[in-house]
């Protein structure tokens, strides 16, 4: 009796153990998305992992996550990389995905004036009268009000880098939070035009 209880706590040991192991192996990327499939995900990456594209399927053919979208930064899990890879795309077995957390983040007109050039995304979340008294030379109008409406027409691309400002703070931190529950990932609150030194244009 005591051999075979022995016996039983060395086969579950062991699978713990091996449990443990490869869970420690896992490999987890950070990725942007492509393409969305009702199984897989066509993502690009920056991460080292020998690859810079790939065809990413889930663990048991699990559906992909519906509220995952197409310009998303998401961090897969795998368990090990893969060993057969195309030329073109590798192919991916995942374990997890998720969306990459973005967080609210508040910068000064300085660090924004610094920030702005061809690729960043300038906004404007005052009121259309206010906007008409003198803006930032680029910037778009979305007013607050209508972020959820019109921000996913106006600002397709979810790793955008995009500016927000108001006219005194309030409307910029509301509505740069708002977008990053959105799913956008680089979203920077520079607070509001009556701190704004520089240059200002009119319509």
């Amino acid at each position: 009796m005591k051999i075979i209880i022995v016996v039983i706590s060395l086969i579950i040991l062991t699978s713990v153990l091996y449990s443990c192991k490869r869970k420690d192996k896992n490999i987890t990327f950070t990725a942007v998305i492509n393409e969305i499939g009702e199984n897989n995900l066509i993502v690009t990456t920056d991460s080292e992992v020998g690859f810079d594209k790939a065809n990413v399927k889930l663990l048991d053919d699990n559906n992909i996550n519906p509220d995952l979208l197409v310009g998303q930064t998401v961090e897969i899990e795998i368990e090990a990389l893969p060993q057969v890879m195309d030329s073109d795309i590798a192919q991916v077995i995942a374990v997890n995905i998720k969306a990459k957390p973005s967080v609210y983040k508040k910068i000064s007109p300085d660090v924004a004036k610094k920030m702005m050039n061809d690729k960043v995304i300038i906004v404007d979340v005052r009121s259309q009268s206010e906007y008409n008294t003198g803006y930032i030379e680029n910037a778009l109008l979305i007013p607050g009000n209508n972020i959820k409406e019109l921000a996913t027409k106006i600002l397709p691309d979810l790793n955008a880098t995009i500016l927000v400002y108001c006219r005194s703070g309030n409307r910029s931190k509301k509505a740069t939070k708002l977008l990053i529950d959105m799913g956008y990932q680089n979203v920077y609150d520079f607070g509001g035009i009556n701190n704004w030194n520089y240059k200002l244009v009119t319509p």
